[in-house]
């Protein structure tokens, strides 16, 4: 032992288990705080008719271990017509056809939750490295 003290395999190892804690910290935390950005454009974006849509919005940790870092950013609960509320998000979306007599009615869709996770989730690999070196005290 003495040996690998010299030499400065403890300090190394150390190190080594500090990057580890370093990039777990600094992924769950921009994972976090994309996931309340997100959550929040939601709940500004969402069209209105009653503004229900836009108070069920929740985000939610499903899980976080050495492995994964996950957070769901959904539509919860259902309209007093029992449609899900995220069934109502992703119609508005993505746009709806119907019939109306001889005639099909085609209303285009908002692309609000595409926009939202295109624009927020970009550029999240950057943003973790960059927390991770404020963390190891880089650059």
């Amino acid at each position: 032992m003495e040996e690998n003290d010299e030499l400065g395999f403890d300090e190394l190892k150390e190190d080594l288990d500090a990057v580890g804690t370093y990039a777990k910290q600094a992924t769950y935390e921009v994972i976090r705080d994309r996931a309340t950005k997100l959550e929040n454009y939601f709940r500004n974006s969402a069209p209105v008719r009653t503004g229900k849509l836009r108070g069920s919005v929740v985000k939610t940790q499903v899980e976080v271990s050495d492995q994964k870092i996950k957070f769901k950013v959904e539509f919860k609960g259902y309209n007093e017509k029992g449609e899900p509320f995220q069934t109502i998000a992703n119609t508005l979306n993505r746009g709806f056809a119907y019939r109306n007599g001889n005639r099909i009615i085609y209303n285009s869709g908002t692309h609000f939750i595409d926009d939202g996770v295109r624009d927020i989730l970009t550029g999240i690999d950057e943003e973790i490295e960059k927390r991770f070196n404020e963390l190891a005290g880089g650059e």
